[in-house]
C-alpha cells in the first residue's frame, strides 16, 4: 500500500442522542489515510441530519497534542453534505500518527457526542507498505478534544455576524487552522501585543483552499469587527493576504503597521477586497449568511 492518494476503508461512524428526536449518525470519509510527509490532504464529515455547528480535532498520539478548528464552528450544513477539513501544516509535516475527530451540534440542537475517527499516517518514504492498522480503532478520545471559547468581549460593542476566537498570538503561534464561514461572516482573532520596549514582529496570513472564490481582507481593530486602527493595519490578496505587524519601531509608522506594546488587538478576517465594499467577495450573493466552502479560508502566523 503505498502513501500517495487517499486510501478508503470502512468509514468511521458517530450517533448523536437529543431530547427528544432519533439517533443521527454521521460517517467521516477516509477511515484510514496514509501520506508522503508534506502531502495536502483533507478529511470530510458526512451527516445524515443538517448541522449547525462542528469542530474537527485531530491528535497527535506521539507527542498528545491536540490541533482544533478552534471551537465549534458554524456550518449550516444539507442532510449528508460533505464538510472538508484540510489537515494543518502541523500534521502534514510532521511524521507521525493521529486520529481525527468531530464534535458537533445539529440543527435541531441533538449533539454529536460520540468521536469520528480517521486513521492518519505521515511518512517519510513515500513507498513504505503498511501492513497493520490500529486494531481495533479505538472508541473513545484519549482525552475530550477541546472545544475552545468563543467570547464576546464585554468593553466593545456587538457587531452583528461576527465571531470572536481567543489566542495566544503572538507569545505561541497559531497553527493554520480551517475555516467553513458565510459571505458575511467576520472571524475577529483576539491577541495581545507583546509587553515591553523591544521591537517585535509578526505576520497574519489568510490563505485560500481549493474551493474558495476568493481570499480575505486582513484587517487590525481595537474591538472585534473593527473599525480599523490605521490605514496601514490591513492587507489583501488574491491568494494569500499577509499582514505584518511590528510594535516599537516609531520611526516605521508612516510605511507598516506598528501597534502598541501590551495591548489587545483584534485581527478581523472579512470577506471583501475594500472594507468599504457593500458586496462580499466570495459565496452566493442571494444567501450571505449561508456558510460554504466557496468562503473558506485557512489561518495561521508566522
Amino acid at each position: 500500500m503505498k502513501t500517495r492518494g487517499t486510501l478508503v476503508g470502512v468509514f468511521a461512524g458517530v450517533m448523536s442522542v437529543g431530547a427528544g428526536f432519533a439517533n443521527a449518525s454521521c460517517v467521516t470519509k477516509p477511515s484510514v489515510l496514509f501520506l508522503e510527509e508534506g502531502q495536502s490532504a483533507f478529511v470530510e464529515a458526512v451527516c445524515e441530519e443538517p448541522l449547525a455547528t462542528l469542530n474537527f480535532g485531530i491528535h497527535d498520539v506521539a507527542n498528545d497534542i491536540w490541533h482544533t478548528t478552534g471551537g465549534q464552528q458554524p456550518v449550516d450544513s444539507d442532510p449528508n453534505e460533505p464538510i472538508r477539513y484540510y489537515l494543518p501544516s502541523a500534521v502534514r509535516n510532521q511524521i507521525g500518527e493521529y486520529f481525527v475527530y468531530v464534535k458537533g451540534i445539529l440543527a435541531d440542537g441533538s449533539v454529536v457526542t460520540s468521536p469520528l475517527k480517521t486513521w492518519i499516517k505521515v511518512l517519510d518514504d513515500p513507498n513504505t507498505t503498511i501492513t497493520t492498522t490500529p486494531d481495533p480503532l479505538p472508541t473513545q478520545d484519549p482525552v475530550p478534544p477541546p472545544d475552545d471559547s468563543i467570547i464576546i468581549d464585554p468593553n466593545c460593542p456587538t457587531v452583528s455576524k461576527v465571531t470572536e476566537i481567543v489566542t495566544d498570538m503572538p507569545n505561541s503561534p497559531f497553527k493554520e487552522t480551517y475555516y467553513r464561514v458565510a459571505p458575511s461572516d467576520i472571524y475577529a482573532f483576539k491577541f495581545k501585543t507583546p509587553d515591553g520596549t523591544v521591537p517585535t514582529a509578526q505576520r497574519v496570513v489568510s490563505a485560500t483552499v481549493p474551493d474558495s472564490d476568493m481570499s480575505k481582507l486582513v484587517q487590525i481593530s481595537d474591538c472585534p469587527g473593527g473599525p480599523l486602527v490605521k490605514p496601514l493595519c490591513m492587507a489583501f490578496g488574491g491568494e494569500i493576504s499577509n499582514l505584518d505587524i511590528y510594535t516599537n519601531l516609531p520611526a516605521y509608522e508612516s510605511s507598516v503597521c506598528v501597534l502598541e506594546a501590551g495591548k489587545t488587538y483584534y485581527a478581523n478576517i472579512i470577506s471583501k477586497e475594500k472594507i468599504t465594499d457593500t458586496t462580499y467577495n466570495c459565496g452566493d450573493a442571494t444567501a450571505p449568511d449561508t456558510s460554504t466552502s466557496r468562503c473558506a479560508f485557512l489561518l495561521n502566523t508566522q
